[in-house]
């Protein structure tokens, strides 16, 4: 199909001419490279691959095709010699684009268990780093000692001992965390060597053609990119302080392009930088800013039938007295939604995309859920679609749903579906008509349901919710057109995929290209695809990259996050190790969702006030006792949390009703029906913040594009700094039930900037020199 060249490219440097209309579509990620090897699918980049004329690796990079999967390659590597960065370029019809390829942290580390004296046939470690699958995990015995080899980037990692199949602490590491459920986990440190610090890159100068990137730390090689494009040395200089880039003189002719700056030294990468432009303008009024562009939103979660009853013609709960109320259906509709829509809800709070649950046709009948004590639940939630193209009409009609797409689109917010791709109803006539598309419900240990991890990619959620066997093409073809189908006939801007780990990266992969192909190329249009996964941050990632996904929900950094807020004895160093661990993982303008809470999960509020134990069974407490806020630290606690995910990289997900710190414990009781009136003081006050939280951020390009920079990080004070161009913002949290005087030094970033507090928060400026207080369980952005 194309050649493969195993050497440094050493062709001719082609004139800085970049193509208008590139052979690749969207901003292409770095690729991490595993420590064995790694496959590229070149499809993931270039659509018609019959039009690359070759492939060039930088030197240390082996390459080999695949001709069983044609436009497959095979990288292999000598991991420890290789730069942090390395090359792959694509020539396709005489234009060369470059992929960054990032060398992995992985690093070999031996565990040994001491059983102090105790016998056990079996011994496993289940942890973040296997995603608590102690079948993945075995040790091996060694005189009286248990061992094995982990392969693990540097990082905090929690794990349990599990000696025959008995989970229990580590007794030989007195070093334990919180588990969130009132026991603990052992924690394990891998740490880096001790060597200088990563390169830090902010912006600096901008003039009417060119800008700057400074440059902390040492940096030993820096790599420049325009849209997918190298650029060429005419237009990168380096300079005493960082780079200058001129900007090419093709980006005058595109109404949005973006250039990218990653740089390194012996100790790996540092933080990226993405600076957007428009017709060749950096942009630095978020207000040129497209309606669509993913690093901009702000995403708002709804249960349509929990959030308001627009029709209450369409009311039609499942009759049947063994169905609780909280598990039926209140008769929330899209006819509500499109109210609140033309009320201004959505304006007022500042959201820029809505998340529908699914609207799928779900069943007539209620159904049992397989864990005792095999609770009745009807499908109000969406999850269980009987027939896969039409819309539940408890939920509304074809002409809702456009009408509310049509009146999002006028106030320029996006509308995102919750797409179930895993599984259906056993009714669904695509099961049905093909029962050998499931994967197998018995197996020889038992019924395959909910093996969350031991049997990912084939378990079904229920008896009744068959999942698809995604090793048969005819499965992927059929559920990737039905994506496809709700995508263009109701004009939406992507989707949120249930289940995501549950599914194979080739069903993924096909999904994605065909909305390449058939939506994103031809209508020119962003599409944004979030996923979500209960996982290891390997695991998460690995479904996010070119030709997969754009991004998934930061789990581990939520159970960090939530713990560290709701819990006074939970130190913000925590905090600070979980973010920064996600940052280098992930990037620094990534797309992975901060959440506060989702449907799946106890809500944040009833945890931070007390009124919902870390040590008590959540779902038990949904049924057994009506939980309400009754400290109203709660509320403070809430407001905290959002100004943290508002104002860190990534994707803000506001789950509906966090907004006025809604009470609940774990689902059905975490979905009650939205409030909009007869709010106490307490709830319209953080009403009040989320909303400034939001407006500010969607008007700050420091907190949509800057640079992240730690500033101050302990037991009780967390401080970071964001940056862009002229523009900065400081953010300081206390963690003390108390007021605090707090005193920082402002970084580089911010110097010489005169700053303001953003709430109200008493600060006085002396020169570098910050001091306010931050008032208890408290926050301040200054500006």
């Amino acid at each position: 199909l194309f050649p493969v060249l195993l050497t440094t490219c050493h062709k001719p440097e082609p004139a800085p001419v970049y193509p208008l209309h590139p052979a690749i579509y969207g901003l292409v990620k770095p690729v991490r490279l595993n420590p064995d090897t790694t496959r590229i699918f070149l499809q993931d980049y270039v659509m018609n691959t019959e039009n690359i004329d070759s492939v060039t690796f930088s030197r240390g990079i082996n390459a080999i095709k695949v001709p069983e999967v044609p436009g497959t390659i095979l990288l292999s590597c000598g991991n420890e010699a290789l730069p942090y960065y390395s090359l792959m370029n694509l020539w396709v019809q005489g234009d060369r684009y470059t992929v960054l390829l990032e060398r992995s942290d992985k690093m070999k580390y031996t565990y040994t268990y001491n059983t102090l004296g105790k016998t056990y046939s079996k011994v496993a470690l289940a942890g973040d780093f296997n995603n608590w699958n102690p079948v993945l995990t075995p040790l091996t015995q060694k005189a009286g000692i248990w061992q094995t080899t982990l392969m693990l980037e540097p990082g905090i990692y929690q794990y349990l001992i599990v000696n025959d199949d008995t989970w229990m602490i580590d007794r030989n590491n007195t070093d334990t965390v919180s588990n969130n459920m009132g026991g603990f986990n052992s924690v394990l440190k891998i740490n880096l060597p001790d060597t200088l610090p990563p390169p830090l890159l902010r912006t600096g100068k901008l003039t009417e053609d060119s800008l700057e990137v400074l440059f902390k730390n040492e940096v030993t090689a820096f790599y420049v990119l325009w849209e997918n494009f190298q650029l060429e040395k005419q237009f990168v200089k380096r300079t005493a302080e960082g780079i200058s880039i001129a900007i090419p003189h093709e980006a005058y002719a595109m109404e949005y392009s973006n250039i990218r700056v990653y740089a390194e030294n012996a100790s790996g990468k540092g933080n990226d930088m993405l600076i957007p432009l428009s017709k060749g303008k950096v942009i630095t009024n978020p207000a040129l800013l497209c309606r669509t562009q993913k690093e901009t939103q702000v995403l708002y979660f709804l249960l349509t039938d929990r959030f308001y009853d627009g029709d209450p013609d369409n009311n039609e709960p499942v009759r049947d007295a063994d169905v609780a109320p909280l598990a039926n259906y209140m008769g929330g509709d899209l006819i509500g939604v499109i109210k609140k829509l033309n009320e201004g809800y959505f304006d007022s709070l500042g959201i820029s995309a809505i998340w529908l649950s699914p609207l799928m046709q779900n069943p007539l009948k209620a159904y049992n859920e397989f864990p005792e004590p095999h609770r009745k639940f009807s499908g109000y939630h969406g999850y269980w679609p009987v027939n896969s193209t039409h819309i539940d009409y408890r939920l509304g009609s074809e002409k809702c749903l456009k009408e509310l797409v049509e009146t999002a689109h006028k106030k320029k917010i996006n509308v995102i579906l919750d797409f179930v791709a895993n599984h259906v109803h056993e009714d669904n006539p695509i099961i049905k008509e093909n029962p050998q598309w499931a994967t197998k419900l018995e197996l020889e240990d038992g019924l395959n349901i909910r093996k969350w991890d031991e049997h990912r990619l084939t378990t079904w959620f229920d008896r009744f919710l068959p999942s698809f066997d995604f090793t048969k093409k005819e499965v992927i073809d059929t559920v990737t057109a039905i994506g496809l189908y709700w995508l263009l006939k109701y004009d939406l801007d992507g989707f949120r995929h249930d289940a995501t780990k549950h599914i194979p990266t080739e069903f993924w992969r096909a999904m994605t290209l065909r909305l390449k192909k058939e939506v994103v190329v031809p209508q020119n249009k962003n599409v944004l695809q979030i996923g979500e996964t209960f996982g290891s941050r390997e695991l998460i990632g690995s479904y996010v990259g070119n030709g997969l996904l754009d991004g998934q929900f930061d789990f581990n950094l939520y159970f960090d996050a939530r713990a560290v807020f709701a819990q006074n004895n939970e130190p913000f160093t925590r905090l600070f190790r979980s973010l920064s661990q996600s940052l280098k993982y992930y990037g620094y303008h990534n797309l992975m969702g901060t959440i506060t809470g989702n449907h799946d999960l106890p809500r944040f509020t009833s945890l931070a006030s007390g009124d919902l134990r870390f040590d008590e069974n959540a779902k038990e407490a949904a049924w057994k006792r009506k939980i309400e806020i009754t400290d109203t630290v709660g509320y403070t606690k809430m407001a905290q949390f959002m100004a943290f995910n508002l104002t860190i990289p990534g994707i803000p997900v506001i789950y509906y009703g966090d907004e006025i710190g809604m009470a609940g414990a774990d689902d059905p009781d975490n979905r009650r029906m939205m409030r909009f009136t007869n709010l106490n003081k307490h709830q319209k006050k953080l009403q009040e913040t989320v909303s400034r939280l939001i407006h500010f951020r969607r008007s700050s390009m420091a907190l949509l594009y800057g640079h992240f920079e730690w500033v101050k990080f302990d037991e009780k004070t967390l401080a970071f700094a964001r940056a862009y161009f002229n523009e900065g913002v400081l953010v300081v949290f206390n963690k003390d039930i108390q007021a605090k005087e707090i005193t920082l030094t402002l970084p580089a970033c911010l110097k010489d900037k005169s700053l303001s507090p953003v709430f109200g928060s008493r600060c006085i400026q002396k020169g570098n020199q910050i001091e306010m207080t931050v008032g208890p369980c408290g926050f301040e952005l200054l500006h």
